[in-house]
């Protein structure tokens, strides 16, 4: 059964809202910058050193898991904070466990970048 809303739009319009999306969360965010710098280093790094296709489908998805639950915690906080403007302690818990979510998949990307970098590096420096 097809629904009639002024929210259904075109595939072509859905993939061009989510890529708006990215582009400004990239342009406003900082925690944004940093994350897309690290990428680009660990990125740089990784061709320098040859990783293994194996390795390669590893680091970039711990870079997409990364970006992804940071993307994710942007709009639970700008939604906490268009909903509930004024200070909350239940809300402060939300904002605090959705960025704790990114937390966590940050700490697994860099124990993972590690792994299969620090070895690598060592070879080529010693």
């Amino acid at each position: 059964m097809k629904q009639n809303s002024m929210y259904q739009q075109s595939f072509y319009h859905a993939v061009a809202d989510a890529f708006d999306g990215m582009r400004r969360f990239m342009l406003t965010e900082r925690n944004a910058k940093i994350q897309l710098a690290v990428a680009m280093v660990t990125i740089i790094t990784a061709a320098t050193l040859r990783i293994s296709t194996s390795e390669w489908i590893a680091l970039l998805l711990c870079i997409g898991s990364v970006m992804a639950f940071e993307l994710m915690n942007t709009a639970v906080e700008e939604l906490c904070n268009t909903l509930h403007p004024e200070r909350s302690a239940s809300i402060k818990r939300v904002k605090h466990v959705s960025a704790g979510a990114v937390l966590c998949t940050a700490l697994m990307a860099i124990a993972v970048g590690c792994i299969i970098i620090i070895p690598k590096l060592l070879v080529y420096v010693l």
